[in-house]
């Protein structure tokens, strides 16, 4: 007996080293360490276990300083690995900023998982003394010591050092502006509260949190969270023990107008609020920021930071999925209303020429039932009614509504299941934008945009971006790369980093020297 338990403590403790030695390490790289406010911030992260890919599907980026958060994104992972593009916003003072990399598994884990660093940043239209920057003019900016010259637009192979399996993320930046920050450390505080109170890892995708609006005190029974758009995506709420509820999404990435609908056990509609997922994790003090400049390439890509602000303010919402199914099932009926008489409200459509649907009224409350062709007979519960996905508690809502703004009917028959309930059949209509045309919330609703993880985005060709950074290439698996040239002469870095075979950091740097 003695012996037998001898043997299971020893497997005890060895169990807990190996599980203490499997912890989620965060990694993160940058396209260059100094920016300008306008530009775009283009990021890679790797989340690993043992030096294996991280099931985490979602990372997080801040971008701060010792007061407040100034950018922010979350970084799609597959496989362990995602990139990402953060525009730097016009608010932003010059000095150095912490940028922090997490996932919720290492965010739990502490510090020790975090991946943090600094970056410099130059808000060349606000420059003040009270700034934390030294600038200094220099012709001849800092550059790595080995220099290499190529003609402009020449093809060329170059060699690369060796790197684990995740690969190796390679930049090239235009000269003129540099500063030396890979020595700098950032000082670590305490991690501010955020939106991760619960612990649930994202092995699917990003975990969504809500709550009672604050001076609300009504008890939510149902909560649904909804995409609106061509497709329809439902989520049902998870009641957490702080109150809170999350909504398990998956696949989902972009910015997306979504809509969070909760009810009492009276039917009366509850007022939501989303939950911030970022930590805001604030640096205790930050290094002094010292810019090796050319007067002349500081003007220049000021101006063409500001046109990219620009762009990006001015630039349209993420389209939506113009996917006209539910899932993966197939209508029962399709009906296009651009090949029918149109009508003035759904209530007359689904009167002359809309098949497949039964109304019904009990207790005064509109109802409506959907046909199945391979039973013959209607379903014995009301079918969910969707408008551009948003889930529709009172048909005579939708049955008022005016026919002309719809373009699509979908009816499926059958049960489907969203998270923990279930509806037999549902009813799809889908306005001609997408966005709820012309349809009045409740008291309580608010359509809201909600920035998902940005899925491997390819590189943007925005000025500021082709002016400075002229290549951005987030994961390479090669011994060598054959590239191309900028178009422009002048002196040009090429940054590659990522980790060697033994896992530690990798970063070299060489100047290259372009010539007609």
């Amino acid at each position: 007996m003695i012996r037998h338990l001898a043997l299971i403590l020893s497997l005890l403790i060895g169990c807990s080293a190996f599980a203490q030695s499997k912890v989620e390490v965060v990694s993160a790289y940058t396209d260059k360490d100094c920016y300008l406010v306008g530009e775009r911030l283009c990021v890679r992260v790797d989340a690993s276990i043992d030096g294996k890919p991280s099931a985490s599907r979602v990372a997080y980026v801040e971008i701060s300083d010792t007061l407040s958060m100034y950018a922010q994104c979350m970084v799609a992972l597959r496989n362990g690995h995602g990139w990402a593009e953060i525009p730097l916003p016009t608010t932003m003072h010059s000095g150095c900023y912490q940028l922090s990399a997490y996932t919720r598994v290492s965010q739990l884990l502490g510090s020790d998982a975090i991946c943090r660093s600094i970056i410099g940043v130059i808000n060349a239209d606000k420059l003040s003394r009270l700034d934390d920057i030294t600038i200094i003019p220099s012709d001849s900016c800092q550059t790595p010591h080995a220099l290499f010259q190529y003609k402009a637009g020449d093809t060329v192979c170059i060699p690369l050092p060796e790197t684990d399996a995740s690969g190796c993320c390679i930049s090239i930046t235009k000269g003129g502006i540099s500063a030396n920050l890979s020595v700098c450390k950032p000082s670590v505080q305490p991690t501010t509260e955020g939106g991760m109170t619960a612990y649930c890892p994202e092995i699917e995708g990003h975990i969504v949190r809500a709550r009672v609006a604050s001076g609300t005190s009504a008890k939510v029974m149902t909560t649904r969270l909804s995409l609106i758009g061509k497709t329809a995506l439902l989520y049902d709420g998870k009641r957490q023990p702080d109150g809170s509820y999350l909504y398990f999404t998956s696949g989902i990435s972009g910015n997306q107008p979504v809509l969070v609908t909760a009810y009492d056990s009276l039917g009366r509609s509850i007022p939501m609020e989303l939950v911030s997922p970022y930590q805001s994790m604030l640096p205790k003090r930050l290094p002094k920021l010292t810019v090796y400049c050319q007067e002349k390439a500081l003007r220049e890509r000021a101006a063409i930071a500001r046109q990219q602000a620009s762009i990006d303010a001015n630039a349209p919402a993420t389209s939506l999925v113009h996917s006209i199914r539910l899932m993966s099932a197939t209508p029962d009926y399709f009906y296009d209303l651009d090949e029918y008489t149109q009508m003035k409200d759904v209530r007359e459509m689904l009167l002359e020429f809309i098949k497949g649907i039964r109304k019904e009224k009990q207790h005064g409350v509109s109802l409506l039932y959907t046909y199945n062709p391979e039973t013959r007979s209607y379903a014995k519960m009301p079918a969910l009614i969707l408008l551009d996905g948003m889930p529709i508690y009172d048909a005579d809502d939708l049955l008022n509504y005016d026919a002309h703004l719809i373009k699509y009917v979908q009816i499926y028959s059958g049960t489907f299941h969203f998270g923990s309930s279930s509806c037999c059949g549902v009813i799809s209509f889908i306005t001609r934008k997408g966005r709820l045309a012309n349809y009045k919330l409740k008291d309580g609703e608010q359509l809201m945009s909600y920035a998902f993880p940005q899925d491997h985005p390819t590189p943007a060709n925005g000025l500021a971006s082709k002016y400075h950074t002229t290549t951005w290439y987030p994961m390479v698996k090669a011994k060598t790369l054959t590239i191309t040239m900028p178009s422009a002469e002048g002196l040009y870095q090429m940054t590659v980093q990522g980790k060697d075979p033994t896992g530690h950091i990798l970063r070299t740097a060489y100047a290259i020297k372009v010539v007609k």
